[in-house]
This record gives C-alpha cells, sequence and structure tokens, in this order.
C-alpha cells in the first residue's frame, strides 16, 4: 500500500543507520498474502507487514515476535461493513455506560493532544 511505501522510505529521516534486509510473500495459512518488509536500524529490527489495504509496523522486536504480532493484530482486524455505535436517547447514562466527556479529556492531554482539542472536548462536556 502507499501507506507502507511511504512509512519504509521515511525510516531514514527516523533513524541514523537503515538498512533493508528483505522483502517477501508471507505464504502460511495465518498470513496468507502478507508481505513483510524487513530493515535493519541502529535502535533494532523494523518490520512493516501488509496484508491487502491492512499495514502493521513493529519497531525494535525481535523479528519472531513482530510475525507473532502481526499476525494477532492484523487477523484481528474487522473485514465487513463498517458500523457505527448510537445512544439510546430513551435510556439515561448509568455506571455501566458513560458518554465521553472531562475525564477522557484530561487523559488525552496528557498524552500530548493538542490544546485546541482538548479544550473543545471540555466545552462540549459542560
Amino acid at each position: 500500500t502507499a501507506f507502507a511505501r511511504l512509512y519504509a522510505d521515511n525510516l531514514a529521516r527516523k533513524y541514523s543507520s537503515v538498512k533493508a534486509e528483505h522483502t517477501s510473500v508471507v505464504a502460511s495459512a495465518a498470513e496468507a498474502g502478507a508481505v513483510e518488509q524487513v530493515f535493519s536500524t541502529d535502535e533494532g529490527p523494523v518490520t512493516i507487514t501488509t496484508r491487502g489495504s491492512l499495514v502493521f509496523v513493529a519497531e525494535s522486536f525481535p523479528l519472531p515476535l513482530a510475525r507473532k504480532l502481526a499476525v494477532l493484530i492484523l487477523n484481528d482486524q474487522g473485514t465487513g461493513d463498517v458500523r457505527t455505535a448510537q445512544i439510546d436517547a430513551e435510556r439515561p447514562a448509568g455506571p455501566e455506560f458513560r458518554p465521553l466527556g472531562g475525564d477522557l479529556a484530561h487523559f488525552f492531554q496528557n498524552c500530548g493532544v493538542t490544546k485546541a482539542a482538548v479544550e473543545a472536548i471540555l466545552a462540549a462536556a459542560r
């Protein structure tokens, strides 16, 4: 995919030393059709796995572990129609269901989310 190519092409901007090790098509049943690119860097290996339109990137994981993670993550991705959840206006929010609000906004703020986004969430929660 274009994203995988872009990511691979920009590894040299992130690491001072990058060397393409290999690119291969994975033939196992669990990963059928996946393309794996492996790069060595000064901070450890980078594995970019592409299956159809899905991309998984593992940085600094040993190759066997990166492969296991790719299989787990890519196999768990839904491929059917996209569905959205709705809030039932008749049902009051209880402890088992609370709309996103201030607590989540503060969490994102501590994670480095932009101030404008956090302020908009806080204003909407008021």
